[in-house]
């Protein structure tokens, strides 16, 4: 799937090793819920990580957010116990107009990935976007925020009530996304830990 130079060129964030206390994990102190967060790469423009990421996201090659998720999974499983606590796996959902539009759903990818290595059910119908934002690559950090103000709500609430959740990502930037699907998912979870393949630096 990658060429060993490519490989040795990502650059790792090692986030899973120290993943109650690094630089993702604060961006989200508020949140008590969340006990752990984690991302596989450092995201800088123009980098293999973009490149990559690009392929993966808006060119259609889905086999590389699998792989990325599955080898993520070993990584996680080898190196560190707390993600043994966590029940199942929840991927940030994309509004149904866009989905139809992308045909899939990246985060769902890469969550796929991870689940068929942890064991781990991945759950696409509890967390649902009903509202179709529009696109944040052009907003400010508080332009974000308030435009991901009460886009998500939960189906199915019996299903995760009372449970561990791990909440994936594809790339974190200022992190508003993933702020409003905490703070939607935490009346009914008990801990909440991010899992992202890349952070933006």
């Amino acid at each position: 799937m990658l060429c060993m130079v490519c490989t040795d060129a990502l650059p790792l964030t090692q986030y899973h090793l120290q993943a109650t206390d690094n630089f993702l994990l604060h961006q989200f102190f508020l949140h008590k819920q969340l006990t752990h967060a984690t991302a596989l790469y450092h995201f800088i423009k123009k980098s293999v990580v973009y490149t990559i990421l690009e392929y993966f996201k808006y060119k259609g090659n889905i086999s590389i957010g699998f792989f990325l998720g599955k080898q993520y999974g070993l990584l996680l499983q080898k190196q560190t116990h707390w993600i043994h606590h966590f029940d199942s796996i929840i991927p940030v959902p994309l509004h149904r107009q866009k989905l139809k539009k992308r045909g899939y759903n990246q985060s769902a990818i890469f969550a796929q990935g991870l689940s068929s290595i942890l064991s781990l059910p991945c759950q696409t119908n509890v967390l649902v976007r009903t509202v179709d934002t529009s696109t944040q690559t052009k907003k400010k950090r508080i332009e974000r925020f308030k435009n991901m103000e009460k886009v998500f709500t939960i189906k199915n609430h019996q299903v995760i009530e009372g449970k561990n959740i791990l909440l994936i990502d594809d790339v974190v930037t200022t992190g508003a996304t993933l702020n409003a699907c905490i703070e939607t998912l935490s009346p009914s979870v008990k801990n909440i830990a991010i899992v992202a393949i890349a952070m933006a630096t």
